[in-house]
Formats: C-alpha cells, sequence, structure tokens
C-alpha cells in the first residue's frame, strides 16, 4: 500500500508529458474517416505495416488498423500498444494537414519497439519533407 503512494507521487513529480500525449483529438476514430483516408491518400510500406496518408486542414491524426491476420487479441493489443507509444514519441515532430492511417502487417509481430520507433521515424520524415510551407498556406 505504501509503495503504491509512492510511486504515484514520484510519477506526478517527473513533470507532466502532456505535450507529447496521443489524445483523441490527433487520432482517427470514426470508420467515415478511416474510408476518407483509404480513398483519397497516398500509400507507403514497410515490413511491419503500411501508411496511408492523406492531405487535410486542421491538426494531424493519426488511425491504427490492426486486423485479426495479425494475430489473438492479445497479440492484437500488444502491438496496438506498440504503435501508439511508438506514434506518441514522434507526432510532435509531424506538421499539421495530415490524417495517416498505420495499417500492421502480419510480421509486425516479431517486431521490437526499437524497430517499429524507427519505421514510424521514416514515415513521419517522408511526411514532413513533403509537406507545403507555411508561407504557402
Amino acid at each position: 500500500m505504501c509503495s503504491q503512494l509512492v510511486r504515484r507521487n514520484n510519477r506526478s513529480s517527473l513533470g507532466s508529458t502532456r505535450d507529447r500525449s496521443f489524445s483523441k483529438s490527433r487520432r482517427l476514430l470514426k470508420r467515415s474517416e478511416f474510408d476518407r483516408v483509404y480513398r483519397d491518400g497516398a500509400r507507403s510500406a514497410n515490413a511491419f505495416f503500411s501508411a496511408v496518408c492523406c492531405e487535410v486542414e486542421g491538426p494531424t491524426r493519426v488511425g491504427l488498423a490492426v486486423g485479426r491476420s495479425v494475430g489473438g487479441a492479445v497479440v492484437r493489443n500488444r502491438v496496438k500498444r506498440l504503435l501508439r507509444e511508438a506514434v506518441r514519441n514522434r507526432l510532435d515532430r509531424l506538421p499539421d494537414g495530415w490524417d495517416v492511417v498505420l495499417q500492421a502487417r502480419k510480421s509486425i509481430t516479431d517486431a521490437s519497439a526499437y524497430a517499429l520507433d524507427a519505421e514510424i521515424q521514416l514515415i513521419f520524415h517522408s511526411l514532413a519533407a513533403s509537406a507545403p510551407s507555411t508561407e504557402s498556406r
């Protein structure tokens, strides 16, 4: 009991991570939003997932799609946790104006958190490079 209290107090003293959160306002949540990105977006792929990116007005939002082909519920939930963490770490480096869907492939189950983070970084870096400058907007 005491150790839980100490952990809670230490966690709150570490500082706020709100600026690096992956809140619901930064996620694609509705089927219609996913469908629009799939219909209008440009695709790129790697060994772990395929990314579909679509330019929009407003803040950048990311959606995760992890189908049953990846594995059972436990495996899919683990993959989603790893992807959310990798996106959360890199989302602040992505310019506004994109909707991105990351669709997991079966090989993602063998990936480490480090490898996923590196692949997310590559995808986001290519989006940032292809984004129009803020002067033309």
